[in-house]
């Protein structure tokens, strides 16, 4: 039978497992985007440019890293409970804040004309 004590062991432990997969993660991929990246510049080099335009060999090099960038907030919403609630709390109040702008002009007086503008800040 588990005590009652090693419970908030055991939710910090899940904590820093969840933590750690994100970071390897999102390290995983940093390597073989920039990996990829290389290899295309290197594959360039080597080959010799041919008839590649310098401008293409920059844009096909640059599509991995522009990959790594756009998976690295696709992880952080998978994997990290915070960066979800923070998220949803960011456009909820960003939604609020658009429909002020849809409303007649009398309805858009605020006693606190700062309240659609509070995010939270706890992360």
């Amino acid at each position: 039978m588990r005590s009652q004590r090693s419970t908030p062991e055991t939710n910090q432990e899940h904590q820093l497992t969840s933590i750690t997969r994100m970071i390897l993660a999102i390290i995983l991929i940093f390597l073989i985007c920039n990996t990829a990246s290389g290899v295309i510049l290197l594959v360039f080099v080597v080959n010799g440019h041919g008839y590649w335009d310098p401008a293409d060999i920059e844009f096909f090099s640059c599509i991995p890293i522009i990959i790594n960038s756009s998976v690295n907030f696709i992880v952080y919403v998978f994997m990290g409970s915070k960066f979800r609630n923070e998220l949803s709390v960011i456009l909820t109040n960003l939604k609020r804040r658009l429909s002020i702008y849809k409303q007649k002009p009398a309805e858009l007086q605020l006693e606190n004309p700062l309240e659609p503008f509070v995010f939270s800040t706890h992360l």
